[in-house]
């Protein structure tokens, strides 16, 4: 789901990138809706991954006191959101635009680190 997307922009990217490396960035393959469009998805992956940063530091915030670092962060962010989406979808709720996505992600992210820790508490 979200694999696709990011691998696309990536290869976007790397041909845009080229093309502006070789001085024919005027004669790139890129139009000018597809410069857009890779605009678009590039900054849907930054914001994506923003927001799995900040919820996975809020998380490590409301429960240990502190961050898991950047890495660590967006990865619990990123799994928290689907998480938060799924148990939001159960509760008949729904959050939109920017801050709704932040709170899904956080409630989430705290949801998965106290699963991880009551099943590392039984292990």
């Amino acid at each position: 789901m979200f694999l696709l997307p990011a691998i696309r922009t990536f290869r976007c990217l790397h041909a845009h990138a080229r093309a502006l490396q070789s001085g024919n960035a005027k004669h790139s393959h890129l139009s000018a809706a597809a410069s857009a469009e890779f605009c678009k998805r590039l900054t849907s992956l930054l914001v994506f991954l923003a927001i799995g940063g900040i919820a996975g530091w809020l998380a490590g915030l409301l429960l240990k006191g502190g961050g898991y670092g950047l890495l660590v962060n967006i990865v619990i962010g990123v799994i928290g959101s689907v998480v938060g989406g799924f148990a939001f979808g159960l509760l008949g709720l729904s959050a939109s635009g920017l801050l709704g996505s932040i709170i899904t992600a956080t409630v989430g992210a705290v949801l998965l680190l106290l699963i991880v820790g009551v099943l590392k508490k039984a292990a």
